[in-house]
């Protein structure tokens, strides 16, 4: 059975090449925009998704899945290879997004169609 192990919305991820690990910088546990539309630019969703290696197969069909207030407004398709691990992290660059008023965004994980994990976190106005 497929697991989201950790995700989270942030300005940066990397996977050093030397050591094989994972550093995420500036979460986004929220936005706090001074005016709408707001923009927000050059971000990554990070995931560590873990199988069941004798279970699971290696080479897993999935997607992102960006919701707003309820509504999609982006869709991602991805292919989540274990290479024969029980772990496996994804990094999605989100270019950018628009929002045109205070709300609810939700990042749904998707595997084989169905939801196994998701990141919520809210946009709202600064207070003047």
């Amino acid at each position: 059975m497929l697991k989201v192990k950790f995700c989270v919305w942030a300005k940066s991820a990397t996977i050093d090449s030397l050591t094989d690990m994972l550093s995420v910088g500036n979460i986004l546990e929220g936005i706090v925009a001074t005016k709408f539309p707001a923009i927000v630019i050059d971000t990554r969703f990070v995931a560590l998704i873990e199988r069941n290696i004798l279970k699971d197969p290696q080479i897993i069909k999935g997607g992102l899945n960006i919701m707003f207030n309820d509504k999609k407004i982006s869709e991602t398709k991805i292919e989540i290879d274990f290479k024969d691990l029980p772990r496996n992290r994804i990094i999605i660059t989100i270019p950018a997004m628009l929002f045109d008023k205070e709300g609810i965004i939700t990042f749904n994980i998707l595997a084989n169609n169905k939801k196994i994990g998701y990141y919520e976190t809210d946009i709202i106005k600064a207070i003047s």
